[in-house]
């Protein structure tokens, strides 16, 4: 492995943030610089290949490993700076969000609530017998606090009562990924920052598109998994990862077509839809230059087995869906993100099935970002900085990030010595 040599001093690597998603496809890099008043430039970034990583979890240290050096090594090239630390998005199929329930008695009713009293409720909430003991707690975020039964508070600090409740989004994900995540970026001496799960990052990115005081949801389309952020009353109500994601439609393609995946995806990328009403019955497809096969495929062909690919990706958002409806929280619009979430006529295919709006969506303007570095493809990245400088900032958020004393034990576990 090539060595990365440093090239900048301390206090200018201090105000550069960097957020990588790491896709089984490709590695999504941004460097931004927090400008005194908080606000994120564009440094560098890019898309870069990506090897070793399956499903969001690392299958292949060495080649992912190897992966990362690259990608790490052209964002300090374009920017001129070491990267020694990093915002991770952590995703795969096992990434889960649960409901809790905490209440603990004010020490002094007679006085106002304080900050550190509702530390202590949400440290009450987020109780080991919460998840198992092969899981890690990535997340505790409030959904909203109640005194003494009166529900529906945004912020008890400065309030009096005798009680204080919270109910919390509690977002896990196995020790195992966790932990190989972080042995990754050890391995190329790139601390984490912190470890944020994938659809939060999505989330944060675009949410402020969302119409405000409206249920919403936000759906990240990932190669092989699919981020799903679902938020009421302006804060997160569930965040997880589902088992499929852009590959099904690729995997439809190539098992009828009788195409190897490689030539489906390309074929996918160059000429599908999801909407065959986009694709005139005479169009016809060369195949020669993709596949080297004398053929003729029909558009409208393409069209239809790419849309019986996106409704398997349709019917799983459906049953998530549902199950958000009968527990009283049904989003008004879904916003679409992820690289599979350009695909042609896929957001009008989900809008049909889940009967609500979609709209495709980019993330937040990042200043001076070239365009296509602000593609859907790139809201996971971008929504790691904006939550990374928000952590710098030191500013508690409406919804907080990792707090967990987990990452610190494997930066100890796990230091680099430089």
């Amino acid at each position: 492995m090539k060595d990365r040599q440093q090239s900048q001093s301390g206090a200018r690597r201090a105000r550069h943030i960097v957020g990588l998603d790491l896709g089984s496809q490709a590695i999504k890099a941004l460097m931004a610089r927090v400008e005194p008043d908080g606000a994120l430039s564009f440094v560098a970034g890019g898309e870069f290949p990506s090897e070793g990583i399956r499903e969001g979890m690392v299958s292949a240290p060495e080649q992912a490993s190897a992966a990362l050096v690259d990608a790490l090594e052209a964002l300090e090239q374009a920017s001129g700076t070491r990267v020694l630390s990093a915002y991770v998005a952590v995703g795969g199929s096992l990434v889960r969000s649960q409901a809790t329930h905490a209440q603990t008695p004010v020490s002094q009713p007679d006085q106002e609530i304080s900050l550190r009293e509702v530390e202590q409720v949400i440290g009450a909430a987020r109780s080991p017998s919460a998840v198992n003991a092969r899981s890690e707690q990535l997340h505790v975020i409030p959904r909203g606090y109640s005194i003494d039964g009166v529900s529906g508070i945004p912020n008890p600090v400065g309030m009096v009562g005798f009680e204080l409740a919270v109910d919390t989004c509690i977002v896990t994900a196995p020790l195992a990924v966790t932990q190989n995540l972080v042995r990754l970026l050890n391995a190329t001496e790139t601390a984490p920052d912190d470890l944020i799960a994938g659809p939060l990052a999505a989330g944060e990115s675009v949410r402020a598109q969302a119409e405000l005081g409206l249920p919403f949801a936000v759906v990240d389309v990932g190669a092989q998994t699919t981020g799903l952020a679902i938020y009421a009353d302006g804060a997160i109500w569930q965040c997880d990862c589902l088992p499929l994601g852009g590959d099904a439609v690729t995997r439809q393609m190539a098992h009828k077509l009788r195409l190897s995946f490689e030539i489906a995806e390309t074929l996918k990328r160059r000429y599908a839809t999801c909407l065959a009403s986009h694709a005139p019955e005479d169009e016809l497809i060369e195949m020669e230059p993709i596949s080297g096969a004398d053929e003729l495929l029909p558009a409208r062909l393409l069209a239809e087995i790419a849309a019986d690919g996106a409704r398997e990706l349709a019917a799983a958002l459906l049953a998530q869906f549902q199950r958000a409806q009968r527990m009283g929280v049904r989003p008004a619009a879904l916003l679409l993100t992820g690289g599979g979430g350009e695909l042609e006529g896929l957001d009008a295919l989900l809008a049909s099935i889940l009967r609500i709006p979609v709209e495709v969506a980019r993330p937040s303007e990042l200043a001076g970002a070239p365009p296509p570095l602000t593609r859907p493809a790139f809201a996971v990245a971008t929504g790691l900085l904006l939550l990374g400088a928000r952590q710098r900032r030191r500013v508690a958020p409406r919804q907080p990030t990792r707090t967990a004393p987990f990452i610190a034990d494997l930066r100890r576990l796990f230091t680099v010595q430089r």
